[in-house]
């Protein structure tokens, strides 16, 4: 049976502002999603035999039903109502509840995957499974490597990618809480309603193609969740970095730095497990 392989790329947030909450419980928000060199091998190999099977390299993610791959191949077959079945394998490089979305990640790879081998559903199809997956997903589903996510996040546009070479260095702070925990800690710490800002500062940076000044654009409302923000931010500053931002809700510090040797300096000056990637600027 036929075997596909696909790279499933981590992702930050170049932007992030959070707005007023809408009726559903959701809040409004206005992102800037930008894929990360770094990224898991998802292997997906065709089964004659129905059902789903996971297995990784890492001790680290389920492997049964509380994956989200798994939970995509099964409402995939669902969806299109074939028989048969497939095994997945997942060599995991993206850190575990890091913010960098690297089950999203997987999840998408595996409705990529299935699709390219049966053309049963269409994208709209899979896009209509990510969605349910999880507010992420839909964006790993398209080869842009920048987005734009409004209303929730969930609805996603094109948005210029940079074409200059930032790296980064990715430093996990702490324990990964749920996103609706940090939502949450954020409303409380702000106690006030806000407005969403607009990336159109950060879109203007992009097409002026200055690094200094895509990265002066950068921000991230949940960083005042995280008390140890401040304290890594110094840190990395201090050993080279050209800004600080967090990653998604986190809790992943992303040290931006013009060139990929400052980067890796950077790495080696902190005191701190770190990794090391760079911005996808074409998915190839």
């Amino acid at each position: 049976m036929n075997t596909t392989v696909k790279k499933a790329y981590a992702k930050m947030n170049l932007f992030l502002s959070v707005g007023e909450l809408f009726s559903n419980g959701k809040h409004r928000v206005e992102t800037v999603l930008q894929k990360l060199r770094l990224h898991d091998t998802v292997t997906v190999r065709l089964t004659e035999k129905n059902g789903i099977s996971v297995s990784s390299d890492s001790k680290e993610i389920p492997c049964d039903r509380e994956n989200l791959a798994y939970i995509a191949a099964e409402r995939y077959y669902n969806t299109a109502g074939l028989p048969g079945g497939a095994e997945i394998f997942i060599e995991k490089r993206i850190p575990v509840r890091a913010g960098l979305g690297g089950g999203s990640s997987d999840a998408a790879a595996v409705l990529t995957a299935l699709e390219e081998n049966h053309s049963a559903i269409g994208f709209d199809g899979m896009l209509s499974i990510a969605t349910e997956l999880g507010v992420d997903v839909p964006f790993f589903l398209y080869d842009d490597p920048t987005m734009i996510g409004t209303e929730d996040g969930s609805v996603l546009k094109e948005f210029p990618a940079p074409e200059c070479q930032i790296s980064c260095v990715l430093v996990k702070i702490g324990a990964k809480e749920s996103t609706g925990s940090v939502y949450a800690k954020l409303d409380r710490i702000r106690n006030t309603k806000h407005t969403c800002e607009s990336a159109g500062k950060l879109s203007e940076a992009i097409l002026s193609g200055n690094p200094g000044k895509i990265i002066a654009q950068t921000s991230n409302d949940f960083e005042i969740c995280y008390e140890e923000f401040s304290y890594v931010k110094e840190n990395l500053m201090r050993a080279g970095c050209d800004g600080v931002l967090l990653c998604g809700s986190g809790p992943t510090v992303c040290g931006l730095c013009v060139g990929q040797k400052k980067a890796e300096a950077v790495k080696a000056a902190v005191l701190m497990p770190a990794t090391v990637s760079e911005f996808v600027r074409k998915i190839t």
